[in-house]
Formats: structure tokens, sequence, C-alpha cells
């Protein structure tokens, strides 16, 4: 595969894309006081803007060229709907708690369904995914843990 080089152009463009974003930060580090102002915007915004704006940070090109591959590869609405949900669940449980509220909310809640999620994966796999699809414990044990 041949290596892209980059030409002076792009670098200029990424120093601009840096320099703004850090000027942003710089201009605006005394309106946010603590962690929650921050995330929230200091509740000057309704809880809905600030989960969209979230959302859409989230959702940045690399993301969106995965979620095609993925689409491609398990099913065309599939990513979109899990993303919704998602995005919809998290905007609900920020509006109105402190950031480590929402951390042990979302810990206490996805921990267990991704166990059984990863558990039924697995035993699925073993007993019907053969050839085409294998699992080890290996696996299995490692991706218990999330990472």
């Amino acid at each position: 595969m041949p290596v892209t080089q980059l030409s002076f152009l792009d670098y200029t463009v990424m120093a601009i894309y840096f320099a703004v974003v850090l000027g942003i930060g710089w201009a605006l580090r005394r309106a946010m006081q603590t962690s929650s102002d921050f995330l929230v915007s200091g509740r000057s915004l309704p809880p809905w803007v600030t989960g969209l704006a979230f959302l859409s940070a989230n959702l940045g090109a690399q993301e969106v060229i995965g979620m095609g591959a993925s689409g491609a590869k398990y099913g065309y609405l599939g990513v979109e709907l899990f993303f919704m949900i998602s995005g919809f669940v998290i905007l609900m449980t920020a509006a109105n708690g402190s950031v480590r509220d929402f951390v042990i909310s979302r810990a206490v809640r996805l921990y267990p369904a991704f166990w059984v999620c990863c558990t039924a994966t697995f035993l699925v796999t073993m007993f019907i995914g053969e050839p085409r699809y294998s699992a080890s414990l290996e696996q299995y044990i490692v991706n218990m843990t999330m990472l």
C-alpha cells in the first residue's frame, strides 16, 4: 500500500484548525468553572441542545466511515438505530445530574447488559458459528473486561 504524503496545504489546514480550537478554549476558559459547567454549558442551554452537541462531536469522519463499514457488514439500519437509541439514553441520563452520577449510572446499567450480550454471542458463535466465525475463551474473557 503506498504511503500518502501530506503537502504544505494539509499542514496549514491542520495548524489553522488547532489554532481555532485552542483559541475558543482559551477565550471560554473563565466561563467554565467545573466539569458540570462544561458538560451542560453552565445550564444556559436546554439539555437537548447539549445532547445534540455531544452526539455531533462524537460523529466525526472516522466514526461515520466506521459506521458505514459496520452497516455494510452487519446490516443497513442496525448501527444507526443503536446510535440513535444510545444518544437518547445519554441525553436523558445526563440532563439533571453530575458527571459522577452519570458515569456510575452508565456503568451499573451497561456492564450487566454487556456481559449478557457477550456471553450470548460467545455461546452462539461456539455452537453454530463454525466454520465461518470462531471465538476462543481468551477472546471472551478479554471482551468481558471491555478492553
